[in-house]
């Protein structure tokens, strides 16, 4: 097996890599960072990171609610899924995990925990923790060397049931086809000079701009809208599959608002 390690900063050549990987027959897993995905996203939200020194002199990001979430954006997000998104484009199998898939999220407060190690923190439970993974016959994973963190219990799977009975209930996947197409309609009567190109593919729309979209994503957060990039000039719009037309409008005028004629 091959482990691979690629930084975090900014000018790591992904690309580069995932291609050297196509001349590699074995499995690989990658370790990867994220701090300068971080930093950006500090910097577009507006968020403040603080510095902390060591006693030896080395400096760190503190490790406040803040920056764990932006951690958690970054690299199981941003970073993780590019990483993925290189690697399927050359047709090699790859799945995205990360430590924090596997960990509790530890903060300083009250909680003790770790006392051998002098260690406290307060727990924060995010969620209901359940995975499943589906794979073609390309991939063989002999009977006793896949463990999970999130193996199923009688709770988890309980509210994994009942998810999934209420998308199938509500027939969710087939408004979101329809929320789509009406929010791709209303998009594309938008008439800005700013706009090269709106792509969509059921709730996931890209709107490709012709100018770098970090300003336009600021301006949007302001108008009470969060949206991400795919890429340097690609406003990307995630909306949850239970969003309202209401609530598009409002997405669709926040748009409007930003991008003038």
């Amino acid at each position: 097996m091959l482990i691979l390690k690629i930084g975090g900063g900014r000018n790591i050549n992904l690309e580069g890599v995932a291609d050297d990987l196509t001349a590699h027959t074995g499995p690989v897993v990658i370790v990867h960072g994220a701090n300068a995905w971080r930093d950006t996203l500090a910097e577009r939200l507006g968020i403040h990171l603080e510095t902390v020194t060591s006693v030896r002199g080395y400096d760190s990001v503190f490790s406040d609610d803040a920056a764990l979430d932006l951690l958690m954006m970054a690299y199981a997000g941003l970073r993780n899924k590019r990483v993925v998104e290189a690697l399927q484009r050359r047709n090699i199998p790859a799945v995205g995990l990360t430590g924090l898939d596997g960990r509790t999220v530890v903060r300083p407060g009250a909680f003790r925990c770790g006392t051998r190690h002098g260690v406290s923190g307060k727990v924060h439970c995010w969620r209901l923790p359940m995975g499943a993974v589906l794979c073609s016959d390309r991939i063989s994973v002999p009977s006793g060397s896949h463990g999970t963190t999130f193996g199923g219990n009688p709770l988890c799977c309980a509210a994994a049931l009942a998810t999934l009975n209420y998308i199938l209930s509500e027939d969710l996947p087939h408004k979101a086809a329809e929320k789509g197409r009406y929010v791709g309609e209303q998009l594309t009567r938008l008439k800005s000079s700013r706009i090269r190109e709106i792509r969509r593919l059921g709730l996931m729309v890209g709107i490709d701009l012709r100018e770098k979209v970090k300003p336009y994503l600021q301006k949007l957060q302001d108008a009470g809208v969060l949206a991400l990039p795919a890429g340097p000039t690609v406003l990307r719009l995630l909306p949850p599959l239970t969003i309202d037309i209401s609530e598009l409008d409002q997405v669709v005028e926040s748009i409007r608002g930003i991008l003038p004629a």
